[in-house]
């Protein structure tokens, strides 16, 4: 089993959100799948590729009643499906190139409460894509103990459609296509102890080219307005303005990881990964089925 090179979106819940909750939701979707990524073999030939494939679905719920979880902060029920590709080769005993794309769908619905002051995000049905590519270098391939960073540009697209409505009297369809630039870098090491066992820690990061797109505009069809509407999130007010219509796109993530590897068998174990559940809904957690196919 190999392993993955995606890039993806980590972002933080706030009381304001639930306008872009269903964009966060995504992120934290891509985060859990990327959790356990594919990777290159760090013992990969020359002129040889490798390609992974790791489909996926999920379900993310808060685990209290939602008579209960609305109460205490909020409540969220998603659903949806993912995939993940990499690509990588190597060009000489150090640089490769590779390619990643990934992407999943999300449906469902998301409510929250704080201070008395509900927002509920209905008829969730949303999409997001990432891909890009570059190159990487790896240090004593094939040794003890190599290491290999990589790093390279991304594009991220994401297709947001739900219904927000609010205690205020806010009731409208909200509608956002955002496209991004993005980078990702990271590393991974190999400690090879034997033919049956070694231990692969790895680190991924990436966040937005240009700080500008971090607020998005998003498109609404009101059918009733409270003193909330068009009100951007407050990390995206212009001066006194707060009639943007805009929301918090956020992209910066990091993840650390642990493999154990059994290189005889060429098999991977995930052993821990710092991909965090939905954090201002109950801390919510992500259930993932996944699989990955190497050709």
């Amino acid at each position: 089993m190999k392993y993955l090179i995606i890039a993806l979106m980590l972002v933080n819940l706030n009381a304001w959100a639930d306008r872009e909750f269903a964009t966060k939701g995504m992120a934290q979707v891509n985060s859990t799948l990327m959790g356990s990524p594919a990777l290159p073999s760090l013992h990969g030939p020359n002129n040889q590729y490798e390609l992974s494939l790791k489909p996926a679905v999920f379900t993310a719920q808060t685990s209290t009643p939602r008579s209960v979880a609305i109460n205490d902060g909020g409540y969220v029920d998603l659903s949806g499906n993912g995939l993940a590709v990499m690509f990588h080769k190597y060009l000489n005993s150090n640089f490769g190139i590779f390619f990643m794309g990934m992407g999943n769908t999300i449906t469902g619905e998301a409510e929250s409460n704080f201070g008395g002051n509900y927002v509920k995000a209905n008829n969730i049905d949303s999409s997001m894509f990432q891909v890009g590519g570059g190159i990487s270098y790896t240090a004593w391939r094939g040794k003890f103990m190599p290491i290999q960073f990589f790093i390279g540009p991304s594009y991220t697209s994401t297709s947001l459609k739900q219904t927000v409505i609010s205690g205020t009297g806010d009731d409208f369809d909200m509608e956002a296509n955002p496209g991004v630039l993005s980078y990702m870098l990271g590393f991974q090491a190999g400690l090879y102890l034997s033919q049956w066992f070694a231990i692969n820690p790895y680190y991924i990061a990436g966040d937005l080219v240009n700080e500008e797109d971090r607020c998005q505009t998003f498109d609404a069809n009101a059918r009733s307005t409270g003193h909330l509407w068009d009100f951007s999130d407050p990390n995206c007010h212009q001066g006194q303005n707060s009639s943007t219509s805009q929301f918090y796109y956020d992209t910066k993530f990091d993840i650390f990881g642990l493999n154990i590897l059994i290189p005889r068998w060429n098999l991977t174990f995930n052993i821990f990964t710092s991909a965090e559940d939905l954090k201002g809904f109950q801390d919510a957690p992500i259930e993932m089925y996944s699989i990955t196919l190497t050709l």
